[in-house]
């Protein structure tokens, strides 16, 4: 039950993060959402901070499984990519509504906010930048190209393509994308 419960908490809070932004949601009205008692989010959560920081961690859960699973395994840069693109994408869409909303905050606290998403989000972007560089001293990645620039440029690759509107109507998959983002990037860094 006490799982259940954390969870239920989880879900309301992307919920309303969503809708009302981190300033505007209170921890009340996301213990009505999750069906508890405040005083049950507090013991599992601390404060509105420590609940905001458990659902960007539960965010980008995806890409730290699947960036730990190619380091373990030495997977082949391409491979790994595929993975990363694969989980970062799944993450992403699975709350683009608490992304677009981080993203429109205009409010006061948006350094708060941002600084909350670093922290949680910093040790995964290390974690990728560290497989970039894993890959570059086994000659995959040319040693002349910078990891930080291309963990970006991957990233920004499929960021945009996982929060954009869809203006027009798409002639491919979105596996057809991701995997032509992963051979574009691939094939551009080879040395």
């Amino acid at each position: 039950m006490k799982r259940d419960s954390g969870e239920r908490i989880l879900k309301a809070a992307v919920q309303i993060f969503s809708k009302r932004g981190w300033q505007e949601a209170t921890t009340l009205e996301i213990a009505r959402a999750a069906r508890v008692n405040e005083v049950t989010l507090f013991r599992r959560f601390g404060n509105k901070d420590q609940l905001f920081k458990a659902v960007i961690q539960r965010t980008v859960s995806f890409q730290a499984r699947a960036l730990q699973q190619s380091i373990d395994h030495g997977l082949p840069l391409e491979q790994a990519m595929k993975l990363y693109a694969a989980a970062l994408y799944k993450s992403l869409t699975l709350n683009k509504s608490l992304v677009r909303s981080m993203i429109n905050d205009k409010s006061e606290l948006r350094c708060q906010v941002i600084k909350h998403v670093r922290n949680t989000v910093e040790p995964v972007i290390d974690q990728l930048t560290f497989f970039l560089e894993k890959c570059q001293q086994r000659g995959e990645i040319a040693a002349h190209l910078n990891c930080e620039i291309l963990r970006e440029s991957f990233s920004s690759m499929v960021f945009s393509f996982a929060i954009k509107p869809k203006l027009r109507p798409r002639n491919y998959t979105t596996q057809k994308y991701l995997d032509t983002a992963v051979e574009v990037f691939v094939k551009g860094v080879k040395p």
